[in-house]
């Protein structure tokens, strides 16, 4: 009898796990596929697309702060993918920097994640830290950076599924 229970427990803790190694093949695959879709693809203007990232945003990363405006520009930038200003709480997106959807909304979490580090002397200390340690490893530039992995996908992935993104 004991032994019996045993086995039913390893059973289903094995059945987790094959669970959790299919869940995770899926997110694989659907990464994958999800980087390769290009802005072309769009069935909507990029600046509703940008808007919807941002809006994605605001409803989904935790802040405190009011949501950033967010306007698009259709020059190529060879400098950045995308600014936020903290002195009037808005992000420009360089739009036809990248062909893929993915990068884009990687630029907007990126630069949302600006609007969440605002606070009193955020301008003073991001200033600090880029004299001192460089752009790259600005350590808001680094968080932004992290947060920007952790949602490109989930957003874009939410975005395609409750929208007619594609043509």
């Amino acid at each position: 009898m004991l032994g019996d229970i045993h086995i039913v427990i390893m059973a289903i803790g094995f059945g987790g796990v094959l669970l959790g190694i299919l869940g995770w093949l899926i997110e694989t695959i659907d990464t994958k596929s999800i980087s390769k879709l290009e802005v072309n693809q769009l069935a909507i203007p990029k600046s509703k697309f940008i808007n919807m990232i941002n809006d994605w945003c605001y409803a989904n990363i935790k802040s405190n702060n009011p949501k950033p405006s967010i306007s698009v520009s259709y020059y190529k930038n060879k400098n950045m993918a995308g600014v936020y200003y903290s002195s009037n709480n808005s992000i420009i997106v360089f739009v036809n920097n990248s062909p893929k959807l993915i990068d884009i909304v990687n630029v907007v979490c990126h630069e949302y994640n600006h609007s969440i580090q605002r606070t009193k002397g955020f301008d003073k200390l991001y200033n600090r830290y880029t004299e001192e340690k460089g752009y790259w490893d600005n350590p808001f530039e680094r968080n932004c950076r992290v947060i920007a992995e952790r949602y490109q996908y989930r957003c874009l992935q939410d975005l395609l599924t409750h929208n007619q993104l594609l043509g």
